[in-house]
């Protein structure tokens, strides 16, 4: 009996031991902290997403995931705009002073350089950690005394230490950067070790100044024994963004020479042949722990900061074939990368299978031997088991062609709504703000009136449920096709948001604009919801004579069709009326 109740103990202890080990990692940082993480980039470029995702994993076991709060500044957009800036401190202020976070955590160089200068009393006072910092000479981080954290550093020497053992012919390497914070960041230090003669025998230069037309005109004029180093690019010189996803791969197409780079996540299987490489989830692992130490009551000063990163010899197989790299230059260490793979381990399942089928035959064929009674009924299994087999991979065969096809069609979609809402097939809001940019702009500059129309269906969301989504998707389809069939030539329709619309009126005064407006209106009511039910519409109107920018613009339609929707809905609201 005693030794029953003994194993009794010891199962429920196992059972039960993951969940008081996590209760117990909770209680240990009872009351539950905040935690502020601050991003120098937008969630959609992927080594933030790598940052974040790896940071998220290894904080919401040690607390609630409300208690964790994520901020993107979105630099490699908005990276020479001081005013995106101060309204970003302004916002976090609002969100976070009454309540200051435990720790707040910043990823990449602009995050930083925004809390150091930041004169918020609750932001000084909290315990900072970062990651992703490249050049920390240039942050003053005693102006927060409680940092610590990661350096991201660069590798630019070892990468051209790198280049050099590859191809020894080398006599020329490029080094590509822009002009925003990183890249400007970057593009000196590689200036200094120019002028430094620390490799004297190559020759370096720095190209800094270009569109991406141009750089792609550049690079495909490389000469032979050169190659082509990466240092960082958010932007060409018309404000363009720059995508390593959808840019990379051309211009390493039409590149005669490798190029070279230090992203590992964001470079490697994209063109890049390699270099020395270091990826985001050790940064945001090391930092993570880091926090776990100021959770538990060490003081953020008393931590060091890690000086660097870990860097490693990456190289991508294909570009090696295509450049000819000996396999007997590669440094020790070298991660090769897109290996194509052995016969055996391509073909490991059917061969595994094969060899299933044969010793199963063997064993067949031993039992038909030993009992020939048998054999009629264990041929029809075999034949039976065989046609299953040959349906199974005839199946399977047909999904993976299906799943191909739809992937093919998804690449083909997704290259044409860059700028096109999927639903509508008018253009989406990235498209919309662009265009709204420009308008502005324009009319500024040529003091011709530029209106604004935010349109909103009335009662959408009770379309939605007493008709379904799908009703209420072609409502908003039957809608867009009335309102563009109606709309000027050189006006421009936008998909705002689910179902509100921003119309764009070039050289259109407010009076003009709220005719056309109420012309809009009047034909919405033609659409029929169902048999009794007619669609209506509100508007709200501004123009650019009593704005000064697109957000004074976009806010004044706002307005307007606030008070559109608060007086009735279905009707029209401008700056006039």
């Amino acid at each position: 009996m005693l030794i029953r109740h003994i194993l009794f103990v010891i199962f429920i202890t196992i059972i039960y031991s993951p969940v008081l080990q996590a209760d117990s990692q909770r209680a240990t940082f009872l009351p539950q902290p905040d935690i502020l993480i601050i991003h120098s980039y937008h969630l959609q470029f992927p080594w933030t997403r790598l940052l974040n995702d790896k940071l998220l994993s290894n904080l919401e076991p040690l607390l609630p995931g409300e208690q964790i709060h994520v901020e993107f500044m979105d630099e490699r957009r908005y990276s020479d705009n001081p005013q995106v800036r101060a309204e970003l401190l302004r916002l976090y202020d609002l969100k976070y002073a009454e309540q200051p976070p435990d720790v707040v955590v910043v990823s990449d160089d602009a995050a930083l350089n925004l809390v150091l200068n930041a004169e918020l009393p609750w932001l000084k006072n909290t315990p900072l950690v970062f990651l992703g910092i490249n050049v920390p000479q240039g942050h003053d981080l005693s102006r927060h005394p409680q940092h610590t954290g990661v350096l991201e550093g660069m590798a630019i020497e070892e990468n051209i230490e790198f280049i050099r053992t590859l191809l020894p012919a080398t006599r020329e390497i490029l080094l590509i950067a822009d002009r925003s914070g990183l890249g400007a960041l970057m593009g000196n230090e590689a200036r200094q070790l120019i002028r430094s003669q620390r490799f004297h025998d190559i020759k370096l230069s720095v190209y800094d100044d270009f569109t991406f037309t141009e750089l792609e005109q550049f690079l495909s004029n490389m000469p032979a024994n050169s190659a082509v180093l990466f240092l960082a690019i958010h932007n060409d010189r018309n404000g363009e963004y720059f995508s390593y996803a959808k840019h990379l791969p051309v211009l390493s197409a039409k590149t005669p020479v490798p190029i070279f780079g230090m992203w590992g996540d964001l470079m490697m299987g994209q063109g890049s042949a390699g270099g020395m490489m270091h990826n985001a989830s050790s940064q945001a692992e090391m930092a993570a722990q880091i926090v776990r130490k100021i959770l538990s009551g060490v003081p953020a000063a008393d931590i060091p900061v890690l000086p660097k990163t870990r860097f490693t010899p990456q190289l991508d197989e294909r570009q090696r074939l295509r450049f000819n790299i000996p396999l007997s230059n590669l440094p020790s260490g070298t991660e090769l990368h897109f290996r194509p793979q052995s016969f055996l381990a391509a073909h490991a399942v059917l061969i595994g299978v094969s060899l299933s089928i044969i010793v199963f035959l063997s064993l067949i064929i031993l039992v038909l031997s030993l009992n020939i009674r048998r054999r009629q009924h264990a041929e029809q299994q075999w034949q039976s088991l065989r046609l299953t087999l040959e349906q199974r991979v005839s199946q399977r065969t047909n999904t993976l062609n299906r799943q191909n096809q739809q992937l093919t069609e998804l690449s083909q979609q997704l290259a044409l709504q860059a700028n096109t809402d999927v639903l509508t097939g008018i253009s989406n809001r990235r498209h919309g703000d662009i265009q709204l940019h420009k308008a502005m702009e324009n009319a500024l500059q040529q003091r011709t009136p530029l209106s604004l129309a935010l349109i909103d269906v009335d009662y959408f969301k009770r379309i939605n449920d007493q008709y379904g989504h799908e009703r209420g998707d072609q409502i908003l389809i039957e809608l867009t096709d009335l309102l563009t069939k109606h709309i000027r030539p050189q006006d421009l329709l936008v998909r705002w948001g689910g179902e509100e619309f921003m119309l764009l009126l070039n050289n259109c005064t407010p009076e003009q604009a709220a005719v056309l407006c109420e012309r809009l209106r009047q034909q919405a009511r033609t659409i029929r919801i169902s048999a009794d039910n007619t669609l209506s519409i509100s508007i709200g109107i501004s123009s650019s004579t009593n704005a000064d920018n697109t957000a004074q613009l976009l806010r004044q339609a706002d307005q307007n069709l606030y008070a559109a929707k608060a007086g009735g809905r279905d009707r029209v609201i401008s700056a006039d009326n």
